[in-house]
C-alpha cells in the first residue's frame, strides 16, 4: 500500500498473534479525513485489537500503519496521543474519587514547563469545549457521584480538549439514552465536518445506517467486507458478520443447557457431562416482593417508597432514563445499599437486612453492569474466574483443601456450554472480548441455580451474537421458574424479554407498562413526575 496524505489512517497486513490465535490476520484498512467509519464484528472478531493496536496499547507482530501518509511505530498510548489519536474507552478511565475538572486537568497534556495543567486553565479549556457541544457537565462534582451517562461525556470531552485528529470510539453508545445518543452523534458528525476522523466500534447495526459514511467487518480476526454504506443495508451486514470461515459457529439457536424444575436446588450433571441443569422449585409465592422500599444518605438517587413483586417464571424490567435510580435498586437487592423503610421478602419470607455474604443462601445471583471492575478478577485466569463461586461448594473442598480437578473440570464444562472463545482457560480473563468476559459473569451466575437473578445491562457493548444467547439464557432461566429483575436503558431489550416493564423517574415508579407498549408511551413515563406504584 503507498501512503496517500488523503488518508488519515492507513493500515496494511496488520496482524496480531497470541499464542496461537491470530486476534487480527493480514487485515488492511484506509480511512480518509472527515470519514466516519463502522468496524463491525462478533466478540472476538478482533475490533477490540485493533483499536488496541492504534491506540498503542498493544504492537502489532507484522504489519504497518500510517497517520496522515507517514509510516509510524506507535509503541505507547503517548506516542498515539502526540500523533493525535485518543482513544473514548467503553470501560471509563477516570479517577471516580477525583472531580469532573481534576479528570480533566490530568487529562490535558502537560510541557516542560508545567507536568500540571492549572485549575484555571483546565476550566477554560473545558468550558470552551463544553459550550461548542451544547453540554452541561458539573466541573466540581465528584466522578462516582454521576450518572454513568454524564461520565461517558467526561470520557468523550477528554479527548476533545486534547485536540485529536483521529477519534477510536468504543462502543460510546452503550451506557447512554436514547436522547444522549442523538447528541452524541450530533457531536461526531462535526467533528467530521471539522477533517476529523473517526473509527466507530459498535455492535448496534442502526446506529451503523444512521450514523456511519462507510463500514469494515472483521470475522474471526480477517477483514472480510469493506463498502459505503449507501451500498449496505442492516441484512447485509448481519449476514457478513456471522457467515461461516470454514470454522463451526456454535448455533445460539439450538439450547446448550436445560433448565428442568424439582424441589431440589442442587446441581448436577449428565453423564456425558454436555449439559446444565437448573433446578428450581415453582412457587405461586413472589421470588421477590418490595413494599414502599426507600433509602436515604449515600451517593447517587435515593429510592422513594416503591412497590413491585417478581413472580416465579416472570421478567419485570425497570427502564429509564440512567441515574434515575437502576443501579441503587440493584445495591439494594443485592446488599451492598440498605434501605431506611418499607419491607423487602424473599419468597415470602420478610428480610430484616441483605448481606452480599446472604445472597446464596436466599437464592440471589447478581449480574453487574460493569463485568470488568465488578464482575472479574482481572489479573486471574478464565478457568479460575469461572471456579470462583463454586470454591466453598462441597465437590469442590477435601478438608481445607480444593480439589482443584473438579474445580477445573467445571470451568471447562460451563466453557463449553457457555461458548466461551479462548486458546487457553489459563490465558488471563483480560486478554477476552467483551462478550466472552460477560458470558463468564452470566455463566457463573445462572450456575448458581437463583430463584432470583438481577441483572444490570446485560448485553452492554455485545454484538448480535452475543446479545442473542445472553437473551436465551435469559429466558431458559425463567421458564426454568426463576424470577428475573432486568435493568437496562435498552428499551428495545426490556420491550422483548419482560413480562411487565416499570419505568424510574428520580427514585420512583412513574408506572407499569405491558411491554407491547409504543415506545412514546414509554417515553412519556420516562419522562413524567408521577408517581403510580403497583
Amino acid at each position: 500500500m503507498t501512503p496517500d496524505r488523503k488518508f488519515s489512517v492507513e493500515i496494511a497486513g496488520l496482524t496480531k498473534t497470541f499464542k496461537s490465535l491470530n486476534a487480527l490476520d493480514n487485515v488492511n484498512l484506509s480511512v480518509k479525513r472527515g470519514e466516519i467509519r463502522a468496524v463491525l464484528g462478533e466478540n472476538g472478531a478482533g475490533k477490540s485489537t485493533l483499536l488496541k493496536i492504534l491506540s498503542g496499547v498493544q504492537r502489532p507482530s507484522s504489519g504497518t500503519i500510517s497517520i496522515h501518509g507517514v509510516a509510524r511505530v506507535i509503541g505507547s498510548p503517548l506516542q498515539a496521543e502526540k500523533l493525535g489519536i485518543a482513544a473514548v474507552h467503553q470501560h471509563f478511565v477516570l479517577v471516580p474519587n477525583f472531580t469532573v475538572i481534576q479528570n480533566l486537568q490530568l487529562a490535558l497534556p502537560a510541557n516542560l514547563r508545567s507536568f500540571w495543567i492549572s485549575r484555571s486553565r483546565a476550566v477554560a479549556r473545558a468550558t470552551e469545549a463544553v459550550k461548542s457541544l451544547g453540554w452541561d457537565i458539573p466541573f466540581e462534582s465528584l466522578v462516582h457521584d454521576l450518572p454513568v451517562g454524564t461520565q461517558q461525556r467526561i470520557e468523550i470531552l477528554k479527548t476533545i480538549m486534547r485536540g485529536a485528529d483521529i477519534f477510536l470510539f468504543d462502543e460510546p453508545t452503550a451506557v447512554l439514552a436514547p436522547d444522549e445518543i442523538t447528541d452524541l452523534f450530533q457531536v461526531i458528525r462535526r467533528l467530521a465536518v471539522m477533517g476529523k476522523t473517526i473509527l466507530f466500534v459498535t455492535h448496534k447495526l442502526d446506529e451503523v445506517m444512521e450514523l456511519c459514511d462507510s463500514v469494515t467487518v472483521l470475522r474471526r480476526g480477517e477483514r472480510v467486507f469493506d463498502a459505503p454504506i449507501a451500498q449496505c443495508s442492516k441484512s447485509i451486514l448481519a449476514s457478513k458478520m456471522i457467515e461461516g470461515t470454514g470454522v463451526p459457529r456454535p448455533d445460539i439457536s439450538v439450547r446448550s443447557f436445560v433448565f428442568q424444575q424439582s424441589t431440589s436446588r442442587e446441581p448436577h450433571e449428565d453423564a456425558d457431562s454436555t449439559r446444565i441443569h437448573a433446578t428450581i422449585k415453582s412457587s405461586n409465592i413472589p421470588r421477590l416482593e418490595f413494599l414502599s422500599v426507600s433509602t436515604s444518605g449515600g451517593t447517587g438517587v435515593n429510592l422513594n417508597g416503591i412497590s413491585f413483586s417478581v413472580g416465579a417464571g416472570e421478567i419485570i424490567g425497570f427502564a429509564g432514563v440512567d441515574g434515575n435510580g437502576q443501579s441503587e435498586l440493584a445495591e439494594v437487592i443485592t446488599g451492598t445499599r440498605t434501605w431506611s423503610n418499607g419491607s423487602i421478602a424473599m419468597d415470602g419470607n420478610v428480610q430484616t437486612e441483605i448481606r452480599p455474604s446472604q445472597l446464596t443462601e436466599l437464592g440471589i445471583a447478581y449480574v453487574p453492569p460493569d463485568r470488568q471492575n465488578q464482575g472479574l478478577a482481572l489479573s486471574l485466569s478464565i478457568r479460575d474466574n469461572l471456579s470462583l463461586l463454586r470454591i466453598n461448594s462441597a465437590d469442590s473442598l477435601s478438608g481445607p483443601f480444593l480439589k482443584r480437578s473438579n474445580l477445573n473440570r467445571h470451568a471447562e464444562l460451563l466453557a463449553r456450554q457457555f461458548d466461551i472463545r479462548a486458546a487457553s482457560l489459563s490465558l488471563p480473563v483480560s486478554s477476552l472480548s467483551g462478550g466472552n468476559q460477560q458470558k463468564i459473569v452470566l455463566a457463573r451466575a445462572i450456575d448458581q441455580n437463583p430463584r432470583l437473578l438481577v441483572v444490570v445491562s446485560p448485553t452492554r457493548g455485545l454484538d448480535i451474537g452475543a446479545t442473542s444467547f445472553v437473551h436465551q439464557c435469559l429466558l431458559e432461566l425463567k421458564n426454568a421458574g426463576a424470577g428475573i429483575v432486568l435493568i437496562s436503558t435498552e428499551l428495545d431489550e426490556i420491550i422483548a424479554l419482560s413480562d411487565r416493564v416499570a419505568v424510574l423517574v428520580n427514585g420512583s415508579i412513574a408506572g407499569f407498562i405491558a411491554p407491547d407498549a409504543s415506545r412514546s408511551e414509554i417515553g412519556l413515563l420516562m419522562g413524567s413526575r408521577v408517581v403510580r406504584n403497583e
